[in-house]
């Protein structure tokens, strides 16, 4: 455990709240994974003056079939935040758990990952392994939304995996999928007007109710649906939240503009584009009987993280059902896999501690299970990579 708690102690002191850098984080995971002997590079970008950095790594043969093993870096605020026992930055063991800023959501997964590659015989790979810590996750999983698009470079010639591992915490649950999440802003613009002339006018905030109430029936008609699959049950409807609305300045005025805030968590199999069509048509629909001149819609997505579906079928599966039993569902919560999906890496969910834990004061794991943890790479890797 001595080597994986220094891991932890190391990752859980660099302060990576995702609005902060975080490249002497990933400087320090890229400078244990050389130690190791692991083949990785430093893909670091600048936003808005603030340097991000994701690590990639590969060990093993460059061959099709390897496996992709993923965490992110980054954290949420805890600054300010009450109920806090000890330094969220300075690693603390009690009662048998560590506390910390990240201990479970995820860089306890992390510090398993690279505790765990030390015992590894990378010579008796078959296949590569693959690895991705990435930034931005807590805002929209956006760190890895950026990365797909250079991954396939960065691995220099090596094959994409096709099946993944991401290390959330599940408390050892597996998850064969998540809903995708959108926030889209809806925009009407239309003439104003006084209020005792209604008819020279087109009131924003009328026209923006159509859009809810089309939208509303848009959710129900895509609900009820069950195919019989683990991701069927009926927590997994797609739902549309009609989040934030403002509009009007007086109560003699013809309100000429509207805003709504939507979010919108899809099925994991639902067609995700498809949703984004129907509901762009919806607004797009909105001002259909209104004068020609003078009414404007539009939709802005905010925020796009895609859904991921793994199948049920797979010999990664195989092997992880040996310390998960069979999938559960999927999760309540976006990952990095929904990008990485794109890339035709289907993704498995699965890691130690408690989802409560996330984003918590005292933030905390148990020690055991992170040791635990780090037996349950070894041994998928070995099987997975070796046989």
């Amino acid at each position: 455990m001595n080597n994986l708690q220094e891991i932890l102690a190391q990752l859980i002191g660099f302060d990576t709240v995702s609005h902060k850098p975080n490249v002497d984080c990933a400087k320090y995971v890229s400078e244990v994974l050389t130690e190791l002997g692991v083949t990785n590079w430093l893909d670091i970008e600048v936003l808005d003056g603030v340097e991000k950095a994701n690590v990639v790594a590969v060990v093993g043969p460059y061959a099709e079939g390897g496996m992709f093993l993923s965490g992110h870096l980054d954290v949420v605020p805890f600054e300010g935040q009450p109920g806090w026992g000890s330094d969220p930055l300075v690693l603390t063991e009690r009662n048998g758990r560590f506390f910390g800023r990240g201990v479970a959501d995820m860089k306890g997964f992390n510090a398993a990952v690279l505790d765990a590659l030390g015992r590894l015989d990378f010579g008796a790979f078959q296949r590569p392994l693959v690895l991705a810590f990435t930034c931005d996750e807590e805002i929209g999983c956006a760190g890895s939304g950026r990365l797909v698009e250079r991954l396939p470079g960065l691995l220099d010639g090596c094959p994409l995996p096709e099946f993944g591992w991401i290390g959330e915490p599940t408390d050892f649950k597996c998850l064969a999928g998540h809903k995708g999440y959108m926030i889209l802003d809806v925009l009407i613009e239309t003439p104003g007007g006084h209020s005792s002339k209604p008819e020279l006018g087109v009131n924003a905030i009328g026209l923006m109710t159509r859009i809810a109430g089309h939208l509303r029936n848009l959710e129900d008609s895509m609900n009820g649906i069950s195919d019989g699959s683990v991701l069927s049950d009926t927590s997994s409807a797609t739902t549309i939240n009609l989040a934030e609305i403002s509009g009007g300045l007086a109560h003699n005025m013809i309100p000429e503009e509207c805003r709504m805030r939507i979010s919108v968590r899809s099925r994991p199999d639902a067609d995700q584009s498809g949703l984004l069509d129907q509901i762009g048509a919806i607004v797009a629909g909105a001002a259909e009987g209104a004068p020609e001149n003078g009414v404007a819609t539009s939709l802005e997505i905010v925020q796009l993280t895609p859904p991921l579906a793994a199948p049920l079928d797979s010999r990664l599966l195989e092997v992880m059902k040996e310390h998960s039993g069979e999938p559960l569902g999927y999760a309540p919560f976006a990952t990095d896999g929904g990008h990485f999906a794109a890339l035709g890496i289907k993704s498995y969910i699965f890691g130690p501690g408690e989802l409560d834990q996330a984003h918590q004061p005292d933030e905390s794991v148990s020690v055991d299970a992170l040791s635990r943890c780090s037996t349950m790479i070894e041994d998928v890797c070995t099987q997975f990579l070796m046989g």
